[in-house]
């Protein structure tokens, strides 16, 4: 499954590299992290994993608006 977060307060590619890095270690695969977009996708085998990888963006200080 594929999952696209939107995510308020990345400006840069280290806001990407962070993000991906925090994704990642919610147990997601990161297929983009684009800041000029404001996205982050990712995929998981788990529905639930989707809430971890939510949790883990907000942890690092951004504001997830929604995600499909």
């Amino acid at each position: 499954m594929r999952k696209t977060f939107h995510v308020e307060g990345m400006h840069c590619k280290s806001c990407e590299k962070l993000l991906t890095m925090a994704v990642e270690d919610a147990g997601l695969k990161v297929v983009r992290a684009d800041y000029a977009a404001g996205i982050v996708e990712a995929e998981a085998h788990d529905e639930a994993k989707f809430e971890s990888a939510r949790k883990a963006i907000e942890a690092e200080g951004y504001k997830v608006n929604g995600g499909n």
